[in-house]
């Protein structure tokens, strides 16, 4: 079959069928003074109310094709925080200036067009939009399927080391002129934008899976206890129950002996929660505990085993423990 025109037009100079275009999006949106304000609709909390809107378009070469800025009215937080305030310089009376939510998200849906993705630095911004547009009674039909965080191909191209870079990080490091005020929606977006080019992703989009997966596995769970040994797994697999067997089924040596160990529990402390007990010939028992962060768009799960022998102490706090687990 012939290829349609627009598909030609989308081809970019790798060769591949692309979206139109991509946009760096940023955000600033204010927050409840207090938890007792926090407000519910729509089965949503609302965190955060958007309140700032700034967005770049780029063609698949990755260069500046268009702007937007949008100042949007609060409707629900009315007073902007001290401390949203101190961050992006917006208070109560300038916030008032801008337009409503509706007319707002309807600018942008306009402005974005039908074939498009989003760059963002960090995953708060995609949460935040389309929190606000469940919470107001919007549609969230119109934003694309897939969004990519440049913070994280950023770690992914340099470090593989499951570190979140600052933008102003990422501005230095390509040695890009700051000569914009950040903390500004638009500015920041610009930046995105900017940083993109010097960056290139392509590649890391096309396979951002596997860049997430990178991700999964080495990101940093603080330094770990003496006589504590972790080991970071991905099962490509949302069921836990599957998820958990495959980790039964693998091959354990105690932390004393490095000798092989029995599966002799496993209980189950809360949904994603697992702790399995084994037993060494010479040692006695010792634990594995399972943390399971399921990633829902990628259908993967990201598995942290700690295994440690328990000590005196412990293992008393462990007998009261284990009889409040259901053993599976």
């Amino acid at each position: 079959m012939l290829p349609r025109k627009e598909d030609n037009l989308r081809r970019s100079v790798y060769g591949r069928v692309n979206p139109t275009e991509y946009i760096a999006l940023d955000l600033e949106w204010n927050q409840p003074g207090c938890m007792s304000a926090l407000r519910e609709r729509n089965e949503v909390a609302l965190h955060g109310e958007i309140i700032q809107i700034g967005a770049v378009k780029m063609n698949n070469r990755f260069e500046i094709t268009d702007t937007l800025e949008i100042n949007v009215r609060p409707e629900i937080y009315k007073k902007i925080t001290k401390r949203i305030e101190t961050i992006t310089g917006i208070n109560t009376d300038a916030a008032r200036q801008g337009i409503p939510m509706a007319q707002a998200m309807e600018k942008l849906k306009v402005w974005c067009g039908r074939r498009f993705t989003f760059l963002t630095w960090g995953s708060d911004d995609i949460k935040v939009l389309r929190d606000n547009l469940k919470f107001f009674g919007m549609t969230e039909k119109w934003l694309p399927e897939k969004n990519y965080d440049l913070q994280i191909i950023f770690d992914y191209l340099y470090t593989h080391e499951g570190r979140q870079f600052s933008l102003d990080f990422a501005i230095e490091f390509y040695g890009i002129a700051e000569d914009r005020k950040r903390h500004n929606a638009f500015n920041d977006a610009f930046y995105t934008a900017l940083v993109c080019g010097r960056m290139k992703p392509f590649k890391c989009i096309e396979n951002y899976k596997r860049v997430i997966i990178e991700k999964l596995l080495h990101e940093n769970n603080g330094p770990a206890q003496a006589g504590l040994t972790r080991k970071v797994q991905v099962f490509e697999s949302l069921n836990v129950m599957k998820n958990l067997k495959k980790v039964c089924g693998e091959r354990v040596t105690c932390p004393e002996c490095n000798k092989k160990a029995v599966l002799l529990n496993r209980y189950r402390q809360s949904e994603l929660n697992y702790t399995l007990m084994y037993g060494c010939s010479e040692h006695g028992y010792f634990v594995s505990t399972l943390k399971m962060r399921p990633i829902e768009s990628f259908k993967v799960t990201r598995v942290v085993r700690s295994t440690y022998k328990p000590g005196n102490a412990e293992n008393m706090k462990m007998g009261l423990k284990v009889k409040k687990w259901r053993a599976i």
